[in-house]
This record gives C-alpha cells, sequence and structure tokens, in this order.
C-alpha cells in the first residue's frame, strides 16, 4: 500500500533528499512536525532547516524501499556542507568559512547578508552574551582564516571588490594602507571632480536663480565655500550663505521669481 502522507524534504545547500513516512516521523528525526504538518496540508510546500519539503510522489515512495531516512542521515549532510567552517570568535552558535559564508547552529540556516552603503556585506547575529551585533563580514573571515601577526587594525581586499570576502582576497594593513591602497585615491579624485565639474543653478533668498558652469565658478563669483555648495547639493545643509544650490537636472524644475 502507498503511503500518501510520505513526504520528502531537499537540501537547499547541496541538493541532498530525505523522505519521512510522515511529518510526524519528520519531528522525531530534528524538524518541527508541527509545522510541517500545517504548512504542508495547506500550501503543499514548507521550508524549514535548510529543507524544502512537500509531499512524495507515489514513485518516490516506491523508489525509497522502505529505507525512510532519520536523524543520522540529516547530521551526515549537514556535516558534509560545513565541512571547512569555524565557530565565529564571540558568536560561538554560528560557524563560518572562507568564503564568508555564515551558518546558524540554532536555526539550521545561513545568516542573510546585506550590502551596506559602504559597499560591504554585512550581517546581525547574536554574541554570547545574548546581545545583537552588526558585523562586517571580511573582518569575521579575516579574524578566522587570515593570520594577524602584527596585530594590524584593518582589513584589506585586495582585488579592491568589498563583496568578495573569501581569505585569500583579505590581507591585515594599517588605516593608512588601507586608504592609499590600489586605485582608491585615483576613483575617489576623479567622482569629486565630475560632481565638483557638474553645472548647478543658485537660488537666493528672493528666489533668484543663477547659472554656473560649475560649483568651482559658483564658488568664485558668489564667494561662496566649494565645500559648503557640495554639502547643499548633496542634502547634507539645506542653504549656504544665503544660497540653495542644486544641479541644473532638477533646477530645471523650479520656477523663476524675479529680483
Amino acid at each position: 500500500m502507498i503511503n500518501l502522507r510520505a513526504i520528502v524534504g531537499f537540501c537547499k545547500y547541496n541538493k541532498f533528499k530525505i523522505i519521512f513516512r510522515s511529518a510526524q516521523e519528520a519531528g522525531r528525526n530534528g524538524f518541527e512536525s508541527s509545522h510541517l504538518s500545517r504548512n504542508l496540508n495547506k500550501y503543499g510546500l514548507y521550508s524549514q532547516k535548510g529543507y524544502d519539503f512537500r509531499f512524495a510522489s507515489k514513485q518516490e515512495v516506491i523508489s525509497c524501499n522502505e529505507n525512510y531516512s532519520s536523524y543520522k542521515d540529516v547530521e551526515k549532510n549537514r556535516l558534509s556542507y560545513l565541512k571547512g567552517f569555524k565557530r565565529v570568535s564571540g558568536c560561538s552558535r554560528y560557524l563560518i568559512n572562507k568564503n564568508g559564508d555564515i551558518y546558524s547552529l540554532k536555526t539550521d540556516k545561513f545568516v542573510k547578508q546585506h550590502k551596506g552603503r559602504n559597499g560591504y556585506l554585512h550581517l546581525s547575529i547574536v554574541n554570547d552574551y545574548g546581545v545583537s551585533c552588526n558585523f562586517d563580514v571580511h573582518r569575521l573571515v579575516a579574524q578566522a582564516f587570515v593570520p594577524n601577526h602584527s596585530d594590524l587594525p584593518q582589513v584589506n581586499h585586495i582585488d579592491e571588490d568589498k563583496t568578495n570576502n573569501r581569505d585569500t582576497n583579505l590581507e591585515w594593513c594599517t588605516a593608512a594602507d588601507n586608504i592609499n591602497y590600489g586605485t582608491r585615491n585615483a576613483r575617489v579624485s576623479e567622482k569629486v571632480s565630475k560632481t565638483l565639474s557638474k553645472p548647478v543653478i543658485s537660488v537666493s533668498s528672493s528666489g533668484l536663480m543663477r547659472y554656473f558652469k560649475s560649483s568651482k565658478e559658483a564658488s568664485d563669483k558668489l564667494n561662496v565655500y566649494q565645500s559648503r555648495i557640495s554639502d547643499v547639493i548633496c542634502g547634507r545643509l539645506e542653504q549656504t550663505c544665503g544660497y540653495r544650490f542644486l544641479p541644473l537636472t532638477e533646477a530645471v524644475q523650479l520656477p523663476v521669481k524675479g529680483e
């Protein structure tokens, strides 16, 4: 007789297949049976602890030949895809590998990472004191896998790709070395140069608008610090010396008032 309540799960990390007689049996082997049963009956699909579950097909039940999975199978598979991981220092409920993947032992899932405004990948995990903390992934990788014999304070990406957190792409360095490394200064200089050379419009307190070829020209003619003009354009200041400044693309939308 075919078991219509058997369920099958596929590991998200290596497609390893497990099959149980029922959600209750899965519960006896490390999964949460009530969540499995409720969601499979309602939706037909459910993800839990790194596995995507569904009801097994007739053919899958026949092919398993009564050799259903057990906790040993699940644990053996988990150890296979966690080979090479180390515990995160100060956050022992998490493991990390040389690629920067971080795994939660509590949820049996990899922790989702986010790209910050500075371009680095970061995440929030709970330390051994129960406090949730934010970490840059590249520092966690360096602390676990890159020797720091000189006790240097910062971590540099050798290929200048801030998302490439593999251990072979990281090195410990001083703050000065990090700032002056590679093409960073040239890229920053080029970005600043492009920003300062773009046309801007000044708007006086009376509403008078004036066109300038660049923020430098506006600075010279209005006797306003160029850095303050940049601060207004970027939104760090509302106005300076009685003027608002806008890039030309935004300024053309404003009505012109008389002097």
